[in-house]
């Protein structure tokens, strides 16, 4: 019984320590750059609709802490560079720019090289096409998964549904939105 005893003891001891090591592996600060293929669309109060496909780079900055084993919580900031269109027209493209994020990401590891994670974020952008602008801000939410290749190199792929405020312009009342599919290379140090 003691041998018993003292084997589940060792194979704990050795064991948790391991288990913890997945969480670990992704605790720390990093940065991710990326390309985001966003469906983009616009619509306001009387019949004008529209629906863009475009690309901008992703940039993120990310610090995550292990919460136990397996669960990892990060929080970080993104932003796109480069404009996503929303529509294009003979008045013109109506384009999103400086869209911003701050987020929350929980996640659990699924491996010791593998993470899947929920996002929570307060996004923010300007809308303008060649008559003017106006500044919209709105809610993310979406999921996401890294893929650790090496000790500090990692590959991301996520998905984010970016749902902006109604704002008025012009006389109108607009509803904007972006769904974005990201995917590229990050590094934690």
């Amino acid at each position: 019984m003691k041998k018993i005893m003292l084997a589940t003891a060792l194979i704990a001891a050795f064991a948790a320590p391991q288990a913890f090591a997945q969480a670990k592996n992704f605790e720390g600060f990093s940065v991710f750059g990326g390309l985001n293929v966003a469906n983009s669309k616009i619509e306001n109060n009387t019949t004008s609709s529209a629906t863009s496909t475009s690309t901008n780079v992703t940039l993120q900055a990310q610090y995550a802490w292990a919460l136990g084993d397996q669960f990892v919580l990060g929080v970080g900031a993104a932003a796109g560079a480069g404009d996503l269109t929303f529509a294009t027209g003979l008045a013109g493209d109506i384009k999103l720019k400086d869209n911003a994020a701050v987020f929350i990401a929980p996640g659990f590891a699924v491996s010791n090289s593998t993470l899947v994670y929920g996002k929570v974020a307060s996004t923010s952008g300007t809308v303008y096409d060649n008559s003017g602008s106006f500044s919209v801000t709105g809610v993310g939410y979406g999921i996401g998964a890294q893929f650790k290749s090496g000790n500090n190199l990692y590959y991301q792929v996520e998905y984010l549904q970016n749902n902006f405020a109604d704002k008025d312009y012009g006389g109108k009342t607009w509803k904007t939105s972006t769904g974005g599919l990201s995917f590229g290379v990050g590094y934690k140090f």
